[in-house]
């Protein structure tokens, strides 16, 4: 997901003049401290594949010619035509939003570190045969937004890093650590890259990935089941390896590749059922893994994209199969095996331009699929604002509302989170902030309060108790099943601060915070309730990063020099202890 990429001449990095309109999931929040209540996820695709069957009863099948010279074609085509010089090739992010610390270059994404989440740019590069080969008007775009669609409806195989997504090319995800094997799943002997089924299987190879090919198998032709041909990197470029050699070199652990395996299974064969149903075939894709912070297997980087799935018009396959024909695709197969034609795109240091015009055609079919299968309609950019500075400003906000939803956890505030759409305001916006119209805004008794700086200052003046305190306190004052219960409850607490923290050295980032400043105390206080209460509440085991955070904090010469006499305030610790106690009895 953060490979960076050492192919030769990429495209040029030109200034985009269109922004995108929201579309799906681009939603920007508000907060009102009422009661609680979790936000729903997209209903699952079950539906709309019941919905689709029934109406397609009546339709034509799905035909390369009937999408190729169709009416919608037509009406994009021309803004596909004069995007070809505005593609969004590049970003720097780092430069435009407070709080980005770095970038890194992928195949296709930039990604940025904002300490507790990571930024994910899907920009309109195109990338095969390990380098960059083109960049594709509004290919990221429908990349993003294909894969929140995907990634929605999948939830009932498996969990998926995805936290927000602000903008129609960007995913705000969860920090994980990732897997280094793209599990590919095939249904089809294809390909045209030297990793590709068909090309290893041409040369003779009849054992690969660990699976074991028939003889008389020819190209494009289905296999008897999916099979799994995971992947690893070496240097710049994709290598074939076994479920063994995966668990022998180190690369995963044999319950974390057995648990990946199963889920990308179950999730190409959901998505070939939802393509067949649309008209297509899901030939084959890849996906990518990661552990969260609490051992969980997340689903990262995409789902079933054009760019990572290979797509077939479903209703011409078998008669094309059956007279020797490839079969008609909708990803970017044809221009791979353009450049296969023209150059050696493996060897060759400078690579010849992809003509316009099957850049352009790329581009649409790009757009058809995403509509095919999600049923959403694209919406072509506007020139309102420049890209790069829509991304910028929404990112910036994202982040911000981020941090006063982790504000609110942390002081144990109970509220509603609402989302808005901006491009229609509703009417709660426009009568919480007439004025500038603009989120997150924070509404406490009636009271509303606009910007993210504004509303944490609030909150920490508003709401001056942390709930890990009364409960710390409750741990080390009771004793029995009140102890135990009150030591669950410090430790959930607790959690928050740990979630918060990241791979952050202080919670102020590199440098101590306010947040630091009060928590430190109670991480000293949960220190004395451990030791005099035999109470166990954070560990380096089930808290490493907050256990880190104390020792470094803990060693700041602020505190140190602020710090009772340990021996003396132990012995007070004890005293009070006993008391205490001894009331509860």
């Amino acid at each position: 997901m953060a490979e960076s990429t050492r192919g030769l001449n990429p495209p040029k990095t030109l200034k985009p003049k269109f922004p995108i309109r929201n579309t799906l999931l681009s939603s920007i929040p508000h907060f009102t401290t009422t009661t609680k209540s979790n936000s729903k996820k997209l209903s699952t695709v079950s539906l709309s594949i019941m919905a689709d069957q029934n109406q397609r009863r009546d339709q034509k099948p799905l035909t390369l010619d009937a999408f190729g010279n169709g009416p919608r074609k037509e009406e994009l085509f021309g803004a596909i035509t004069k995007s070809l010089a505005y593609c969004l090739s590049e970003t720097n992010l780092q430069l435009t939003v407070p709080g980005l610390k770095s970038k890194t270059r992928g195949k296709v994404r930039d990604i940025y570190d904002s300490g507790d989440y990571l930024v994910l740019v899907t920009t309109d590069r195109l990338s095969a045969f390990d380098r960059i080969l083109a960049s594709i008007p509004f290919k990221g775009q429908v990349l993003n937004q294909a894969s929140l669609w995907w990634f929605d409806n999948t939830l009932h195989i498996t969990p998926n890093a995805v936290v927000l997504a602000p903008d129609e090319n960007v995913t705000i995800a969860k920090k994980c650590s990732v897997f280094p094997v793209e599990f590919v799943v095939r249904g089809y002997v294809t390909g045209s890259t030297d990793t590709s089924l068909w090309t290893v299987y041409k040369k003779g190879v009849r054992n690969y990935c660990g699976n074991a090919l028939p003889e008389g198998l020819v190209k494009n032709q289905k296999l008897p089941a999916n099979i799994l041909t995971p992947t690893t990197k070496a240097a710049d470029h994709d290598v074939p390896v076994t479920p063994d050699e995966i668990i022998s070199s180190g690369l995963m652990t044999e319950a974390d590749y057995e648990e990946a395996s199963r889920k990308a299974l179950s999730l190409f064969e959901y998505g070939q059922r939802v393509a067949r149903e649309h008209g297509l075939i899901l030939v084959d894709t890849k996906y990518e893994f990661g552990k969260g912070r609490d051992g969980s297997i997340l689903l990262i980087d995409e789902v079933h994209t054009p760019d990572s799935s290979r797509y077939w018009i479903a209703h011409s396959y078998e008669e094309r199969f059956k007279n020797g024909l490839e079969p008609e695709n909708v990803d970017k197969e044809f221009l791979r095996l353009w450049f296969k034609d023209h150059c050696d795109p493996y060897k060759d240091k400078v690579l010849p331009d992809a003509p316009e015009e099957l850049v352009s055609e790329l581009a649409w079919r790009y757009i058809f699929l995403y509509e095919t299968i999600t049923k959403f309609k694209f919406k072509m950019p506007s020139t309102e604002e420049p890209i790069h500075d829509r991304i910028s400003r929404k990112v910036a906000l994202a982040l911000s509302s981020l941090k006063v939803h982790w504000a609110l956890k942390l002081k144990g505030v109970e509220y509603e989170y609402l989302e808005e759409h901006l491009p229609n305001k509703s009417p709660l916006l426009l009568k919480y902030n007439p004025v500038h119209e603009k989120v997150p805004v924070l509404v406490h008794n009636g009271k509303p309060l606009a910007e993210s700086l504004v509303i944490m200052e609030y909150i920490d003046e508003t709401w001056e108790q942390n709930p890990c305190v009364p409960a710390m306190i409750s741990a080390f004052s009771k004793t029995g099943d009140e102890k135990d219960k009150a030591a669950r409850e410090a430790r959930e607490n607790l959690k928050i601060l740990e979630s918060g923290l990241g791979e952050k050295q202080f919670f102020g980032g590199e440098i101590v915070g306010f947040v630091d400043i009060a928590a430190g105390w109670i991480g000293l206080w949960g220190r004395i309730t451990e030791e005099v209460a035999d109470v166990h509440l954070i560990d380096a085991e089930t808290m490493p990063l907050l256990n880190a955070w104390l020792e470094r904090v803990l060693e700041v010469p602020i505190f140190k020099e602020c710090l009772p006499s340990g021996d003396k305030y132990l012995e007070h610790c004890k005293n009070v202890h006993k008391i205490s106690a001894a009331r509860s009895s």
